[in-house]
């Protein structure tokens, strides 16, 4: 990726309405025709008695070629009365590729090139459509080195998945390792507040972990967990045998001693996946969190 550009993660989306304009154009109609297709919408939002609750964003129904298929609008709390060329809708939760240029407008296509090499070469298969959400722009200042446009591909695949990733400032063999020692694991799995009591463990492929999660309300959970794969220090596999049932897989990457870990959960269907994504996402974050904090803590051994 080029050095203004972040490394691509896969994250779920988190679900919104928008109001928006659908424009069909070419590339030189687009130039002229962003700037005030924008404002009607937020002229529009504004007159409803609305706000915009994130950044403007640029939505392609397909691939751009010599023409363009998009509508462009802002995220709103509540769906919009339809208005002139303005009219609501809602993107849903999707699995993203998503990666963040810091640059001028037009260091964009040179990024998207970079960004779906990158898709390509992590064998990625990416939906039709694409998004940018210009998070921070020429109403900041003048300056494009501090502009931030978010780049997001939807993935084909993972419509049964919940997709967490985290770089780890530290070797996959001690993130690796974090997962396979018990009195490690109680310390950092599960969100914020929570603790984990483990009643049995067994680290050897097919062994199985009986665990309490305690939340901080006082209410106990229960888990079973069988140990399917173990692939040291690369590749975690595991089933969660009790509510909700899914399969997680944790792969390990090693770049320049950092780690990045792929958290990949798998469940029956994807209404399943949907209905998890909308407390487990964040969780899943504040899990990662705990163990990042865990191995800043267990400086490596010499």
């Amino acid at each position: 990726m080029p050095a203004a550009t972040d490394a691509p993660v896969v994250v779920r989306s988190a679900p919104f309405h928008a109001a928006v304009i659908r424009l069909e154009l070419t590339h030189d109609e687009l130039r002229t025709a962003m700037g005030p297709a924008i404002g009607e919408v937020l002229q529009a939002v504004a007159a409803q008695g609305l706000a915009p609750t994130g950044p403007v964003f640029s939505h392609h129904f397909r691939h751009p070629t010599t023409t363009f298929d998009l509508e462009v609008g802002v995220p709103v709390a509540t769906p919009v009365t339809p208005s002139g060329r303005v009219v609501p809708t809602e993107m849903p939760a999707r699995t993203v590729a998503r990666t963040v240029h810091r640059g001028a407008y037009e260091e964009l296509g040179p990024a998207w090139g970079a960004f779906e090499a990158w898709l390509g070469s992590s064998g990625h298969e990416a939906h039709d459509d694409l998004w940018e959400s210009y998070v921070v722009g020429p109403e900041s200042g003048d300056d494009p080195t501090t502009w931030r446009t978010e780049l997001n591909r939807p993935l084909r695949g993972f419509e049964r998945e919940l997709v967490t990733t985290r770089v780890i400032d530290a070797p996959a063999e001690r993130v690796f390792a974090a997962w396979l020692d018990a009195d490690v694991l109680a310390r950092w799995w599960g969100p914020d507040g929570f603790r984990t009591t483990f009643h049995a463990f067994d680290a050897t492929p097919g062994g199985r972990w009986l665990f309490t999660m305690h939340a901080p309300d006082g209410t106990d959970h229960a888990n079973e967990t069988t140990l399917l794969e173990v692939d040291a220090p690369r590749r975690l596999r595991l089933s969660h045998d009790v509510q909700p049932p899914f399969e997680l897989v944790a792969t390990f990457t090693e770049r320049d001693g950092r780690t990045e870990l792929f958290w990949r959960q798998v469940f029956p269907t994807a209404e399943a996946a949907e209905r998890i994504a909308a407390y487990a996402g964040s969780g899943n974050e504040q899990t990662l969190d705990r163990l990042e904090a865990v191995l800043a803590e267990r400086p490596a051994t010499t």
